[in-house]
């Protein structure tokens, strides 16, 4: 007998309440969190799948970067050990500023007759892009039409817009995107490109 969003979500957080301090639910909460955390968000906003229609509401993966610290990786233009890495931080309802407005390697905003990439020397940014989801789809058979398939791309730029409609602009941080830190994710778990560090 199969349980809905509702019961699962009790379910787990009984679970929680008695075994949350094991070893063995702590593994459970991590193979397991990112799917309950989806099951969360769909039964907050209401959202209901459909074969024809697709996703009743729109809604958008959010990531942010954050400082890993590595002795073995010394950044030299930040004159540090570490790197930054992308993480998937959760959903948002709505459509997606950086998915319909921005490059989809670089970030870049958009402009002009520019509709997915930069127009870069040779449409570089777009060779990558596909090189890359080609990789993706032979190693994991990775679709981004397919439920649960994420790919993360470090971002170089944050845009955000102030209260009275001004676009924000703020650097990440990160100056350079490079091939160790892109990722595949499925169903919540994540597919590194490569762990060699090859800057773009």
């Amino acid at each position: 007998m199969s349980l809905t969003a509702k019961e699962i979500i009790i379910k787990f957080e009984e679970l929680k309440k008695k075994f949350g301090d094991t070893k063995e639910f702590k593994k459970y909460e991590q193979e397991h969190g990112h799917d309950i955390d989806f099951i969360k968000f769909k039964v907050k906003h209401k959202l209901r799948w459909n074969k024809k229609t697709g996703w009743n509401k729109p809604f958008y993966t959010t990531t942010k970067n954050i400082w890993i610290k590595d002795r073995k990786n010394y950044n030299k233009g930040l004159r540090k050990y570490g790197y930054y890495q992308t993480i998937q931080t959760g959903w948002k309802l709505g459509e997606s500023f950086e998915n319909s407005s921005r490059c989809k390697w670089c970030g870049k905003i958009l402009g002009g007759k520019e509709k997915r990439f930069c127009s870069t020397n040779d449409g570089i940014h777009r060779k990558l892009y596909s090189k890359i989801m080609s990789i993706g789809k032979k190693r994991h058979g990775f679709d981004l039409n397919k439920n649960y398939h994420v790919l993360i791309i470090p971002k170089l730029y944050e845009y955000d817009t102030s209260p009275s409609g001004r676009l924000i602009v703020r650097p990440t941080g990160k100056k350079r995107i490079e091939f160790k830190d892109i990722e595949f994710v499925i169903n919540g778990k994540r597919y590194p490109l490569t762990k060699k560090s090859r800057t773009i």
